[in-house]
Formats: C-alpha cells, structure tokens, sequence
C-alpha cells in the first residue's frame, strides 16, 4: 500500500523513516502511524517535529509587520500575508513533537488534498484536526491536549517538556493510547538530534549552471569580493560559464581545488566576518542568504550594503533559533547555520588568508538533508 508524503504516495516503511516523524512524541508516533495504516491510503504523512529556527521561517515568509495585526511577537504586531497562519517560533506543538501534518489525496489545487477521511476518522485514533480551529484539516494533535503549547506548558506538560521525553525508543511500555510506539533502527534522541543540529536548512552549494537559492548568494558574494562589478548585468540570476571561470580562478589563487563548485571551502574564502553596524559589500552575501532562506523580504530595499538595525534583529532571531548566541555579529558559527554547511565555515575577519593552525571545523551530521520547503497552504 501506498500513502500521500511530500515526495509523492510511498510505503509506510518510508514514513517511518522520515526523521520529523521519528523524533515526535512516542504516542503521537503510534496514533498517526495507525491512522495512516488505517487509511488505505487516503491519508499520508507531511511533516511531525519542527525545529524553532524552521518555525521561524515560516513565520517570516507567510506574516508581516503590521500595527493593526493580530499576533503579537518580538515586540511588534504582525498579520498573515499568504498561506496559512504560522505560529511564532517557541508557539507551536510541531516544536515539541505533539502535533503533524497529514497528507491527503491530492486535488486539482497543487496546495490542497482532500481530507474528507481524514475529518471523518480521525477521531477514532485518539487525534483532533484544526479544520475548525483555524481552517488546518491536515493539522492534527491528540485529543486530550490543549490546542497550544504555552497552554499545554502551563498545564503542567503532561506528556512530558520537549527534549526530556525523546529518549523514548521502539521499547517504550505501553501508553495510555493502548499500544506501543512503533519500531525503529534509529533512536528518537538521535534523530531528534541531527534535526535539531539541521534545523532542516538545507546546504547551499553552487554548481554551474545553477540559477537557483545558492546561485543567487554567489553572485553577491562575488559582487561583495570585487570578482563582479556591482550592476544589473551581474545579477543575471544564473551561475553561468563566465562566473564559472572567475570562480576557478578564484579557487586557483586560494589553493583550493579547481572544479567550478562552491561549497564549505570556496565559501570560507570568498565570505567574511560582518559585524553589526558595517557598511561594506561584503553585506550584500549576507542580505542574499537572509532573503533565500525567507528570514527578510524579497525588495530592492532589502539588498543595501548597510547591515542595520532590522537586518540584524533579524539575524539575532536566527541565531537563537539556531541554539548560537544572538550577538548579531555573522561569524563562522552563524555562517554555517545559514548555509547548512556539513562542516563549519571557517571565515576570517577580513575576508582574506587565514592562519590553518586557527582552522577547526565542527562536524554536523545533516543526515543527508536536501531541503527546507514552505510549502503554501501547510502547517502552522
């Protein structure tokens, strides 16, 4: 049997598999997991546990600043722009396992499936969807629980506080559901671990030809170094074979290997240090990457050379999301984390040669992670 996920109808052995779905509360694993099975594939799996820094994301691309808005985080009000309403980062029960997104049976309407069985059955595993909470047929979170987590926190937590709870294993005893979380070759705190490590960013690396999220963050890195002139016509949106050979050059000159690609080495080489308050193109990278990963709006206004008070208030968000100290300063540590590098980014103050002896690259196992989508019409 086949079942609704994001890559298209698969088995249930691949769900399982699929890291935000292990690391979700024991219990909330086997009710999904039955509700599924129970299916016959008119039901699926999208997505469980949500890292903060995902959450805040999501947050920024789908709401906006707005004095008259409804939700209020960070100080300001904000209202929803598209999509569906995402909770502010700390808010929501994705962070700590207890709820999931659900796939239906797709529609004509690429962002809508139907889950007319879901609604319909779903009560029968112990789970509430949020149709009538706030328009989330797919969003379902167990039914004894308060919808909210700082409700669900100052109740006392009764299925225990996010980590404490993912030891839990395939040898978990018997719940108050009536059956035992499902098995797994992986343990919950491993997987609970790589994606808190990941924080599902996926790493940005440019090959030629690119044209996409990490092409557009290379040729503002370029245009920051002096390898492009800053005009239009550098930004042709396309990692094309010009930029290319700048690039070998570039690589050629650094003593790194000369094939074109831009990962973790050519990146230490070509990013540096932006420090609070700088106005330098160096910035523009910086700008870049912020508006990829959806963490600043998309405008001509937003690519300045000036890291100010917005953009880094942005970037501190980021940083404690990420588990690094919210300094605002953009070193190794927050260059990695925006990257989603495997390895730390080792960037000098100065953009130019570093002592090897300073170099130490912190391994992050990614768990071959290959993406972060918003997908429109999902989860809050």
């Amino acid at each position: 049997m086949l079942y609704p996920s994001h890559k298209g109808r698969v088995p249930i052995d691949v769900i399982l598999r699929t890291d935000s779905y292990a690391a979700m509360h024991p219990i909330m694993r086997e009710r999904v997991r039955a509700l599924i099975e129970a299916s016959e594939g008119q039901a699926g799996f999208g997505e469980g546990l949500r890292t903060e820094q995902a959450q805040l994301q999501m947050f920024l691309a789908r709401h906006v600043v707005d004095p008259n808005g409804k939700i209020t985080y960070n100080g300001q009000r904000w209202r929803l722009a598209k999509g569906a309403a995402a909770a502010p980062p700390g808010r929501s029960m994705h962070e700590i396992g207890l709820a999931a997104d659900l796939r239906g049976v797709p529609t004509a309407n690429k962002w809508i499936d139907d889950f007319t069985w879901v609604g319909a059955n779903v009560a029968k595993f112990g789970l509430k969807t949020f149709a009538e909470v706030n328009g989330e047929p797919w969003h379902v979170q167990p039914v004894e629980l308060p919808n909210g987590r700082s409700h669900y926190e100052a109740k006392g937590a009764a299925w225990g506080k996010y980590p404490q709870y993912r030891g839990a294993s395939s040898e978990t005893p018997r719940h108050e559901s009536g059956g035992v979380a499902p098995e797994s070759s992986t343990s919950v705190t491993d997987v609970a671990t790589r994606i808190s490590a990941a924080g599902l960013t996926p790493a940005l690396v440019a090959t030629p030809g690119d044209s996409g999220p990490a092409a557009r963050v290379l040729i503002e890195a370029m245009i920051g170094r002096g390898l492009l002139p800053d005009e239009p016509s550098s930004r042709s949106g396309t990692y094309g074979p010009d930029k290319v050979e700048i690039v070998r050059q570039f690589q050629r000159d650094n003593g790194l290997g000369v094939d074109g690609e831009v990962g973790v080495d050519t990146w230490g080489k070509m990013l540096k240090q932006i420090d609070v308050g700088e106005n330098s193109p160096m910035v523009l990278p910086l700008k870049a990457v912020l508006i990829v990963r959806s963490l600043i709006k998309d405008s001509a206004a937003n690519m300045g050379t000036d890291y100010g008070p917005m953009t880094e208030q942005r970037v501190k968000e980021f940083q404690a999301v990420s588990g690094l100290e919210a300094i605002g300063r953009v070193g190794p540590q927050t260059w990695t984390a925006l990257l989603g590098a495997k390895r730390r980014i080792q960037v000098s103050e100065r953009g130019d040669e570093i002592d090897e002896d300073e170099v130490s690259f912190d391994h992050i196992d990614l768990d071959d992670i290959d993406r972060l989508e918003i997908y429109e019409g999902r989860s809050a």
